[in-house]
Parts: C-alpha cells; structure tokens; sequence
C-alpha cells in the first residue's frame, strides 16, 4: 500500500511541472507574439515610409525640367525619366539605350562632339561631363540639348554607374541665333552687316595669303537714292534696297559674300580670282542690273549705281588698306559721273593726296589772313579800250 501512494503522489506532482513548463512556453510566446506585433507595426510604418518617399522621389523626377537618367555601364543598361518622353516623342523601352541614341538619335553633324565629350570626361581631363548637341525627336525635328553628368568609379578606378540630367536648351539656343543674328546681320535686307563683312574680309585675306590667291573687295553705292525717298517716300527706298541685296546675291559666285555696309552701299567680296578681267565681269554684271527698271508696288522704279573694286594683293595687303583704297576708287567714280564701274590705281591716290593738300592748305591760308584780292583789266583788242576788270585771289 505504501508503494502505491508514493506512485501516486508521483503521478499527481508531474502533470503540475507540466503545466508550470507549458505556462512558461506559453508567456514567452506572448511575449514573442508581442514583439512580433511590435515588429510588424515597425516594418508597416517603414514600408509607408519608403512608399512615399518614393512617391516624393517619383514625383520630384516626373516634375523637374530635366531628364533624370542613369547608365549602368557594367551591364549597359539605361534609366531615364519620363521627361524624356515629353522632348523626344520616344516611349521609354528596351531600345531606350546609348547605342541607340548615338546611332538613331543624336544630329550626325554632332555626333564626334558628343564622343569627344564623353572620352575627355572618362581619361578625367574634365571634372565634369557635359555636352551640347541636337537631337531628332520622334516627329523628325531637331531639340538643341544639354546633357550631363557625373561618374562612380569601383575601388580599380573603372567606371561603374554614370548618373545626370538632360535639359532642353532649344528656346535658348533660338534666342542665342537671334540675337547673332541682330549682331551680324542687317535688319532690312538680311544681308551680312559691315561687322560680318569686316570679319569674312579678313578671313578671305588671310586664306589668299595661305594659297596665294587673289581676291578682290566690289564697292557698290547707289546714285540719287536720297531722291526716291524725297519723292516717293522711305518705303520705296527700303524696298529698292531689299530687290538690289537680293539681285547682288544673284549675280555673285558667293551669296554670303554679299554685304550691306551703309544706308544704300553694299560691298561684295571675291574669293580666288584668276586676273582683273574676272573683277570686270562681275563688275560688268553689277552695272548691268541697273539697266532695266525695278517694279516696286506698280511703278517703276529707275536707279544706277557707282561701283569701285580694289584688288588683294595689288591695292593693299590688309583689309584696312584694301578698303581705303576701293573708297578711293568710289570718291573717282563719284566725281567723274557715276553710273560706272572703276578699279582703283595709285594715281587716284595721288590726285586724291594733292587735292586734299590743296584744301588744307586754303583752310590755313583763310585762318592766317593770307589772302589778297587783286584786279586785272579786261582790254579790248581793237579799240584797246578797258572794258573791265577781273577780280582775282591770290
């Protein structure tokens, strides 16, 4: 009997250790639980979190001006924004890569720029990459671009990741050609003005000196033009000088070598001549223009022009010298009737030299009082009879 109480006393204590071990089980897994709970609200609010910093991150790229991209240069692969829809008309797709865009996308004519531009930055002779190029959009136009960016490099110093921006710069690049445009080129016309002839004269010297070749300056300056516009007003003149750039752009071997340097002067210039009688022939051209009246708004317009040419390198070395010379001629052409073409030649110079002598010397001789008048009879032949006097300064 004693064997057996013991036994059961035994059999009762052991379902108490149980439930004492099954308590303990069951408080840490409450605890457990608890802490998972903890941990799940954690990892809710960091997923919310990061939800809407990628919301802002999206936002902040889909509102900004510029393409967002990144190039994977390991795995050649392309991230861009979806500004980049919005420039280049393209959908953002497996053909959105490097290789496509140099070979399909960017302007040939900028093409070895941009590769210049990306290899200067990569052997690290730039700080920084950046590029100005066109680029053709899915309508076929070309968007003027500025591209770029900045690299990551692995602990060997090769590139790895390049990341950076792409701007739209067309609207500016219009406004830069405008305002070129204003500086170089003559409102009224549209021809080059006397800034953009001075600079196309002294390249023109310069590669005839290169080649030792000829050219030649063709001054032209329109007679009488102050009378259209006394008698038919300022529109008519502006009109006859419109046609004329336009009838000079035809007649020369170079349009873009015609210039309008003054109110109504034009000058062309003639790159690579063979002699003087190639000066002649255009020079022949020129006047010839002249000869047929212009119609301007149903009535006709008559006009002539005095023309003067100076030849590189026999009237002058530089552009100074060839201009003043060509002048020269104009003052001749001027003076001796108009309506004609003359070369220039050193006696125009000198005749030009003694007559301003003269000048100068009269002015001083009227500041000094140096003048006298004296007279002298006028005797009859016949009768030798004064029949008056001539009075003479001296």
């Amino acid at each position: 009997m004693k064997n057996n109480k013991t036994g059961l006393k035994k059999f009762e204590a052991k379902p108490k250790q149980n439930y004492g071990e099954l308590s303990d089980v069951y408080d840490e897994l409450l605890a457990a639980e608890e802490e998972l709970r903890e941990q799940y609200k954690e990892l809710q609010k960091s997923e919310e979190l990061l939800r809407k910093s990628e919301e802002r991150y999206k936002l902040a790229i889909d509102g900004a001006n510029d393409v967002i991209w990144e190039w994977d240069i390991e795995h050649n692969r392309l991230f861009v924004s979806d500004k980049w829809t919005s420039i280049t008309g393209y959908e953002i797709d497996d053909n959105t890569n490097i290789k496509f865009i140099l070979n399909n996308l960017i302007n040939p004519d900028d093409k070895d720029a941009v590769i210049h531009d990306l290899k200067e930055y990569f052997t690290e002779r730039t700080p920084y990459y950046s590029s100005e190029f066109r680029i053709r959009t899915k309508a076929g136009e070309y968007r003027w671009i500025f591209n770029r960016g900045k690299v990551r490099r692995n602990n060997e110093g090769r590139p790895i990741i390049m990341s950076g921006s792409i701007s739209d710069i067309t609207e500016r690049k219009k406004s830069q050609e405008m305002i070129k445009h204003l500086a170089y080129y003559d409102s009224l016309t549209n021809l080059p003005n006397r800034a953009f002839f001075m600079n196309k004269l002294n390249n023109a010297l310069k590669e005839s000196k290169e080649m030792n070749k000829r050219c030649a300056v063709i001054f032209i300056d329109l007679d009488d033009f102050k009378r259209i516009n006394d008698t038919l007003g300022h529109s008519y003149g502006d009109e006859l000088l419109k046609i004329i750039g336009s009838l000079l752009q035809l007649c020369t071997k170079n349009p873009e070598c015609v210039a309008r340097t003054g109110g109504d002067e034009f000058t062309v210039i003639l790159n690579n001549i063979s002699d003087a009688n190639e000066v002649s022939f255009y020079c022949e051209k020129i006047v010839n223009l002249f000869k047929i009246p212009l119609e301007i708004w149903e009535k006709h317009i008559y006009s002539s022009a005095s023309i003067a040419a100076a030849v590189f390198p026999d009237d002058g070395d530089d552009a100074n010298s060839i201009l003043k010379n060509a002048d020269v001629a104009m003052h001749n052409a001027k003076e001796s009737g108009k309506n004609k073409y003359i070369f220039y030649n050193n006696s125009m110079k000198e005749e030009l030299l003694r007559k301003a002598e003269i000048d100068r010397a009269l002015r001083n001789a009227l500041i000094d009082n140096e003048f006298n008048i004296y007279y002298q009879p006028q005797v009859d032949i016949k009768t030798g009879r004064i029949r008056g006097f001539e009075a003479l300064l001296r």
